[in-house]
């Protein structure tokens, strides 16, 4: 199937003074024969990274991003549609795509999106944008005839408000990019201080430090024009300060770094509403030190905030509030909280402080709000299913129904995709008492025409189980392409210890999770909860036990290395980082420790080999029995040095792919592509001995026939491989 798309409608446009540029397009896409989805498909989805309403409500902005991997970038593209009947009219490129950047000033592979910001009329979206290596202030008209670039300051904009007559936007900034790259390049000649890396990762990579987010910023003005670009004078910054106060968006803005103390609610200042009327959350339990603690729903009737009324209902008491409003009569307060095992679950009600009385308005499982605005009696949201991707969806609150407004991805419409079951089973006891779930859940994605009666080999996919179902956390593992292909996927989620998120301090509580005298409780749980599901699975009867895979990212390769430990029920394994070693005590510096100390975080893994020799597969080859294919970031390849020498020492059977320019999760489009083909290539060949006859991939299959005779010499392996090379 061909990667690019026909796009016959919506384009979104960057213009100069003498030509445009097409960026993005949503084609229009008449109904056709359904057919099987393809990781071309889902490479190709289109999301979106942001999303505001206008003032009045009657339109909403989004910007809409889509990874192309023939050219290993991004299309990005502004649109603005209409909240009635969801038509869409392009408002300008996007820009380039840019990195998340943490608190410590580190990348970790995510996108971020800019915010847009709505002039006080309704008639302009004002927004960042990055191009040639500089963030810049934008505003795109409604109509989407106007496109204009705001500032050419020296250093790259940061944040950014309009005033309240809308003459005038107030942003930050702060060193310049000139001051910056100077600095740089005068290490580059001299050298870098150790102390200025926080990772030896960074020294490895391209020795060239990750610099914490600056915090010294400078206000600046310019007319909403784009004249008269100057530092603010007092009066400003004073604008700016309410600017931000009046748009505090609850941690969700992803072009800041989100601080601990904003997540769940718990920084969120009062909400008003018609008459001065006031809500806020006020922590249960002021003890509590967690980073979610309990906050309960709290308002008052009265301008100043005096006589609070607390709201006792159960539904008013969570660890993550994502949003609190009031009704358009300052009657009502209406909140959308996460709930269910590990707050996956979202939950909208309504709460009369007059009354006491609490609703339900809607409750869903399985499916994944990014952003909602109430509009009168709907809520306008960024919604995934488990089925489809990122819309906006309009949820009736009265009467309980959902429609899609806008889709940005017609595409799959034509798709056949796969049926889906939740299921559930116990998770481990929680013996060491950190407020585990005693349930954990997952979704069965069968192939087509699933015949019960049947074998199935199964891959699973073990770590967030919620949203649309496409390549799980770090986006490798084609879910969906996999059961299009004949497999069964489960798809698990962890459970993580709630409780004592909410209750006890950082360091306690990963001292605890990661106690080798207590059983290393966070590594057993994930593991034991994970085998817990696959045991569900059997007891069904489809599954063919002898052909069993499973990766992941992050904790989800922790959990699927330690099940080649602990464990003989994989006969392929995919892996995507390091898995645990004592490497990961040496990897930070002394700068890094201070740096997170910083941020919350004092707690350090020990040095002792003891401790690590307990969960380092590079100790136990002996109990490893399937093939392992690893696609690893460059700056996360020193992690795992010690396990792939040892592999190759003892002859197992492994494959190893370094990805340049790479963080923890993958951002480059051609990277990701190719990992979800090679993917599933992998486990086709293993669970399925099935090999892609295109002439391009004969070398892959040479290396992985060779693998699979040392395979055949594994006396763990589950499948008799020398039995099937012989029948060749």
């Amino acid at each position: 199937m061909s990667l690019s798309l026909q796009a016959v409608a919506m384009t979104a446009w960057s213009q100069s003074s003498n030509h445009q540029t097409a960026s993005l397009t949503i084609p229009q896409v008449a109904d056709g024969p359904k057919r099987l989805i393809t990781t071309d498909d889902l490479i190709a989805l289109r999301d979106i990274d942001s999303f505001s309403l206008s003032p009045d409500g009657k339109k909403f902005a989004v910007l809409i991003r889509q990874a192309d991997p023939v050219a290993n970038d991004y299309r990005t593209g502004w649109f603005i549609g209409s909240t009635d009947d969801g038509a869409l009219t392009a408002a300008g490129d996007g820009g380039e795509a840019r990195l998340t950047i943490g608190v410590t000033g580190r990348r970790g592979g995510e996108i971020a999106g800019s915010p847009s910001r709505w002039s006080a009329d309704g008639q302009w979206i004002a927004y960042t944008v990055q191009r040639d290596g500089e963030v810049q202030l934008w505003r795109s008209s409604v109509d989407g005839k106007v496109q204009q670039q705001l500032t050419r300051n020296d250093a790259d904009v940061r944040d950014f408000v309009w005033s309240e007559d809308g003459r005038t936007l107030l942003f930050t900034v702060g060193s310049t990019r000139a001051s910056q790259r100077a600095r740089d390049e005068q290490g580059r000649r001299d050298g870098f201080r150790l102390d200025e890396f926080q990772f030896y990762t960074e020294v490895i990579h391209r020795a060239a430090p990750e610099r914490p987010v600056e915090t010294d910023l400078t206000v600046w003005a310019v007319a909403s024009n784009g004249h008269d670009e100057r530092v603010a004078d007092a009066a400003g910054k004073k604008q700016f300060e309410e600017g931000v106060r009046r748009g505090w968006s609850w941690g969700r803005d992803r072009s800041q770094p989100p601080k601990i103390e904003e997540l769940g609610g718990s920084a969120a200042p009062p909400v008003v509403g018609k008459n001065g009327v006031l809500a806020w959350l006020a922590r249960v339990d002021p003890s509590e030190r967690g980073i979610l603690p309990r906050l309960r729903l709290t308002a008052s009737l009265r301008p100043d905030g005096s006589q609070p009324i607390a709201c006792t209902a159960d539904e008013c008491t969570a660890q993550f509030f994502s949003k609190v409003w009031w009704s358009e009569d300052g009657r009502q307060v209406i909140f959308w909280r996460e709930e269910g095992i590990n707050l996956t679950d979202q939950g909208f009600y309504s709460w009369t402080p007059a009354s006491g009385v609490v609703k339900p308005l809607w409750r869903v499982l399985g499916d994944r709000f990014k952003e909602c605005e109430l509009l009168g009696r709907r809520l306008i949201c960024v919604r995934e299913t488990r089925t489809q991707p990122a819309h906006i969806a309009s949820i009736d609150t009265r009467a309980g129904r959902v429609s899609v407004l806008a889709d940005f991805n017609p595409e799959f419409k034509n798709l056949r995709l796969p049926r889906i079951e939740r299921f559930e089973w116990d998770a481990p006891p929680d013996t060491v008492g950190l407020g585990y779930p005693k349930r954990a859940f997952g979704y069965i994605v069968y192939p087509p025409d699933f015949d019960p009666k049947k074998k199935y080999p199964v891959i699973i996919s073990p770590y967030m189980a919620h949203g649309f179902i496409r390549g799980d956390v770090g986006d490798e593992q084609p879910l969906l392409a996999y059961a299009a292909n004949g497999f069964v996927v489960l798809d698990t989620g962890f459970p993580y210890p709630m409780g004592d998120i909410g209750a006890a301090d950082s360091d306690t509580l990963f001292e605890k999770m990661h106690s080798a005298e207590l059983g290393f409780p966070n590594m057993t749980m994930l593991l034991e909860s994970t085998m817990r599901a696959l045991d569900a699975a059997v007891a069904r009867g489809w599954v063919d036990s002898s052909r069993v895979g499973m990766g992941g990212l992050s904790q989800g390769t922790f959990a699927s290395l330690y099940a080649l430990q602990k464990y003989d029920r994989l006969s392929a394994v995919s892996v995507s980082g390091p898995g645990w070693s004592q490497i990961e005590y040496y990897l930070i510096t002394s700068h890094g420790l201070a740096t997170m100390e910083r941020a919350g975080i004092s707690w350090k893994f020990p040095e002792s080999v003891e401790y690590w020799r307990q969960v380092d597969l590079a100790d136990h080859l002996d109990s490893i029995e399937a093939p392992i294919l690893m696609h690893i970031a460059d700056r996360e390849s020193a992690g795992i040095m010690r396990l792939q020498r040892r592999l190759s020492d003892a002859k197992k059977a492994f494959e190893a792919f370094i990805f340049p320019d790479e963080y923890h999760e993958k951002w480059q489009p051609a990277h990701r592509y190719a990992i979800y083909n090679r993917n599933l290539d992998w486990y086709r060949f293993w669970l399925q001995d099935y090999e892609d006859p295109s002439g391009a991939k004969a070398d892959q299959y040479r290396r992985w026939r060779a693998l699979r005779d040392l395979q055949c010499l594994n006396p763990r392996s589950l499948r008799a491989y020398c039995a099937d090379n012989d029948k060749e």
